[in-house]
């Protein structure tokens, strides 16, 4: 950067943090409880990316290049420069320069967005809105470039972080009445066990106490999706691994509360595009894009087919997943491989039937597409570049015993797609003017 960046600042006092730890650490006694009965589970879990999903950068294992040379970023759409660095007393920033003046300045990075797989994205505080910063480390490509959506809108350090943005990166944090990116307490660290399993309150109490379910008969204390119908235990996994173009809550549901008792199509509407090759692959499409495949048609095919949502998974487990149901040709219902590339029958499913690649949301990454099909590279979903002509529709309309207020959401739903794109639109306006 030209500019002088601007002199040392005290530390802030976020009013994220200025709140009782009471709350964080109830999360934590939970946890530990949890891991008193179930030490493996957790210890697993907390090496997938979920369990890595959301921290504080004071915790954070530096993988980032933070090098003059490397952590430099120009937007060229605005004329701005960023940079990330590091403090000497070990605190994350992000500063903005003007290079033809002497505008600059900064933001103290609180939060690490991200497991590190693929991306680091951070968060911060202005004017006590939780915001995401404009640079995001991509792991694959070990660069700095600009977070996801401002190459076309440059945000700078207005991106308020709404409970909606945050739902799936850690367990959810109450909001302070009248703000859109306020928060009543401090930001939960990660996505617990909670997430899946409900709270575990009476759960542990009645462990602690000795008392448990008849032998045989399921804990009824905790909520373990593999008791619930296929679609409901699906669900649990969609509230974040199913995107859409848009989500609407339904009835009086708030972004800050939810309990994965609930029936997710109760709670919210996904709105996906509408289209013969479904909705575009995104970086948190998996849950519709799978329903698309074959083998998801009778719900043979669920996430935990292939995954264990408490490990990192394996190259073999998901080979041993494809063999289960392909691995017998006399059955006429499971079909096997021809060969027809010369590959060895199950060497490697996923290669030839999954296309892998860049995400039509998220620069830099290296994504698997879940819809599985014979020839991947030849039927992959194009986004629509007319808002006007996009046709939306509700993944969960059919399911959801409330049709009320459904023409209401996908008006909503609609209106949510179309001020993204102007928001786009007055961007550049705003971009020209600073050049």
């Amino acid at each position: 950067p030209t500019a002088n960046p601007l002199p040392d600042q005290p530390a802030q006092t976020t009013v994220l943090e200025k709140e009782p730890e009471s709350l964080r650490a109830i999360r934590a006694a939970q946890m530990e409880a949890c891991e008193d009965c179930h030490p493996s589970i957790v210890e697993g879990y907390q090496k997938t990316g979920m369990g890595r999903s959301l921290y504080r950068t004071a915790d954070a294992d530096q993988i980032e290049d933070f090098s003059t040379a490397n952590a430099v970023v120009n937007h060229k759409e605005s004329g701005l420069t960023y940079r990330a660095y590091i403090d000497g007393d070990g605190r994350w920033w992000q500063e903005e320069v003007h290079p033809a003046s002497a505008f600059s300045r900064r933001v103290e990075a609180l939060y690490v967005i991200g497991s590190g797989n693929h991306t680091r994205s951070y968060l911060g505080e202005v004017n006590g809105r939780l915001i995401e910063l404009p640079l995001t480390w991509y792991v694959r490509k070990k660069i700095w470039d600009m977070s996801p959506g401002y190459v076309e809108n440059n945000f700078r350090f207005t991106r308020d972080i709404q409970p909606k943005c945050i739902f799936c990166h850690n367990d959810l944090t109450k909001t302070r009445p009248g703000t859109v990116s306020g928060y009543a307490e401090p930001l939960a660290l990660g996505i617990s066990c909670a997430r899946c399993h409900g709270d575990p309150t009476e759960h542990i109490a009645l462990r602690e106490s000795g008392q448990g379910p008849p032998d045989g008969e399921p804990d009824r204390s905790i909520l373990n999706p593999k008791h619930l119908p296929k679609p409901q235990s699906q669900q649990v996994c969609e509230q974040c691994h199913l995107q859409g173009k848009s989500r609407v809550l339904v009835g009086q549901a708030k972004w800050d509360v939810y309990d994965p008792n609930t029936p997710l199509q109760d709670y919210m509407a996904i709105f996906v595009e509408k289209g013969k090759a479904g909705p575009e692959f995104g970086i948190a499409s998996h849950g519709y894009r799978m329903k698309l495949s074959a083998c998801a048609k009778d719900e043979r095919l669920q996430c935990t087919t292939c995954h264990d949502p408490h490990q990192k998974n394996t190259h073999t487990a998901y080979l041993q997943a494809c063999n289960g149901c392909h691995s017998d040709a006399k059955n006429p219902k499971t079909k096997t491989c021809q060969n027809p590339r010369g590959v060895k029958h199950g060497s490697d499913c996923v290669k030839c039937h999954m296309y892998k690649g860049e995400t039509s949301d998220i620069p830099h990454v290296n994504f698997t597409d879940h819809y599985i099909r014979r020839r991947p590279e030849r039927l992959l979903a194009q986004p629509s570049d007319d808002i006007e002509t996009t046709s939306l529709v509700d993944v969960y309309e059919e399911s959801r015993e409330e049709i009320e207020g459904q023409e209401a959401r996908l008006g909503y739903a609609h209106h949510d797609v179309v001020d993204n794109s102007a928001s786009r639109l007055i961007n550049e306006h705003t971009e020209e003017g600073i050049r």
